[in-house]
């Protein structure tokens, strides 16, 4: 009766904020549009951070550039579901590629009620741990929208003096062949160690990982410590020889080469050593509950793993 009442209340069935998906197999995902031009960035944007909401779009000669956008969500059947305004702040330019960065303004989405999301907010402001950032008014809005699409979920892995760190990381995205880009908490300690040893692996990891990653996250502010501490399984990567956690489907070995800090996040800007591409078809992404709620009302059939 308690989970009827709470689903009832906050338009949310599922026992979770986040949902584990696979990223591949995840049909009739929304669409992401530029008003006024037209441009569609669903596979040219980066989600970079949720305090603001910090969305990086590749720029490419056919990007209409302006200081502020809307970029509205659609779904398969072009209905639009979500608005979400966003403002210049500055850029980053690597490679002969442009990643334009923006924040968030405001949002407005459509996945569950008026009356769902007051409910939806109450109840997750009574569950959250200690340490979890706070989104008051409109930016929980603004979360929902950004985490509609699926955002992959991959493992860090950090070596120094013989000692490691291994922690999970959704913020983050291949700007070319040559850089990507990773977003942390300025002052956790997963950023520092980043910091200081400049050469990291993300691998991205098969969907049956999903418990094992979000147990990781509370390494993001814990210290370096031995190897058997970790979930690393027998594979090396290729240039940098670190250990590569178990469920690995392919990876990126990177360098650090600067830093722009966005609110309470801080983009790691790295150049690609090595890259071994993606050998599977199953790979662990998340999406907001909300998104899925929607997703259940429309009688999309999505395949789930909870924790």
């Amino acid at each position: 009766m308690k989970k009827q009442l709470k689903a009832l209340l906050t338009g949310n069935p599922f026992p979770q904020e986040y949902l584990c998906v696979n990223e591949v197999d995840f049909s009739e995902r929304f669409k992401f549009v530029i008003q006024n031009t037209g441009n569609d960035i669903s596979q040219k944007h980066l989600f970079l951070g949720y305090k603001p909401v910090t969305i990086g779009i590749l720029s490419s000669p056919t990007f209409n550039f302006s200081e502020k956008i809307t970029v509205s969500v659609y779904s398969t059947k072009q209905k639009k579901v979500a608005t979400l305004s966003l403002i210049y702040f500055t850029k980053a330019e690597v490679d002969n590629a442009t990643l334009l960065i923006y924040t968030a303004q405001h949002g407005n989405q459509q996945f569950i009620s008026p009356a769902q999301k007051y409910f939806q907010k109450i109840y997750e402001q009574f569950k959250r741990k200690p340490g979890n950032v706070n989104l008051p008014g409109n930016e929980y809005d603004q979360n929902r929208i950004a985490y509609s699409i699926p955002r992959r979920i991959s493992l860090v892995t950090i070596q120094q003096n013989g000692l490691f760190n291994l922690f999970p990381t959704d913020l983050h995205g291949s700007i070319n062949e040559n850089f990507y880009v990773d977003s942390l908490r300025q002052h956790g300690n997963a950023s520092m160690q980043l910091e200081e040893t400049k050469r990291v692996v993300i691998s991205h990891i098969h969907v049956d990982a999903f418990r094992l990653a979000y147990s990781l996250g509370k390494n993001h502010m814990k210290e370096l410590s031995r190897k058997e501490n970790f979930p690393f399984g027998n594979q090396l990567s290729e240039k940098l020889n670190l250990p590569l956690p178990e469920f690995t489907v392919g990876y990126e070995e990177l360098e650090a080469q600067f830093l722009i800090d966005v609110g309470i996040h801080r983009l790691h800007f790295l150049k690609k050593i090595y890259s071994k591409p993606v050998s599977s078809h199953n790979v662990l992404a998340h999406i907001h509950s909300s998104t899925a709620a929607w997703r259940k009302k429309n009688k999309i059939a999505t395949n789930y793993f909870l924790r």
